[in-house]
């Protein structure tokens, strides 16, 4: 009986540990976000529409949260764009693109992300692609 008693709360602070969302349903701020997390949101859900360009890569997302969002990043070099990028939870590399595209510039079927965003402008908008689902 005292053995229950003693692993029941050590289970229970083991799942909570690995829960990605806080108490009020919001997603967890990874540290590799540098924005102050009073000023930080995200958006999470299904790219519907991609384009990668050697300067800009544009999403289009179809959110969790039944809206539909659009981020477009520009950049003069790839190193400037993978400061940007992550894989879940990763940073990116260049070996990372067929993950997410069958060719470049044609993302994989449900393919998933979530873009963290400062309201702090000099704060760069940050995008952890998951694999297609």
């Amino acid at each position: 009986m005292t053995r229950i008693k003693l692993i029941t709360p050590i289970l229970v602070i083991l799942i909570c540990s690995f829960n990605t969302h806080s108490q009020t349903g919001r997603l967890r701020v990874p540290e590799y976000v540098e924005c102050p997390r009073d000023q930080v949101s995200s958006w999470q859900g299904r790219v519907i529409t991609y384009h990668r360009s050697n300067s800009m890569i544009s999403l289009v997302i179809d959110t969790d949260a039944n809206t539909t969002e659009k981020i477009k990043i520009h950049y003069t070099k790839l190193e400037q764009l993978f400061k940007q990028l992550y894989l879940r939870g990763q940073p990116f590399k260049a070996t990372d693109w067929p993950t997410i595209e069958q060719s470049k510039s044609i993302i994989r079927d449900n393919t998933l992300v979530t873009v963290w965003f400062c309201q702090n402008k000099q704060y760069l908008s940050l995008i952890n692609w998951q694999s297609a689902s």
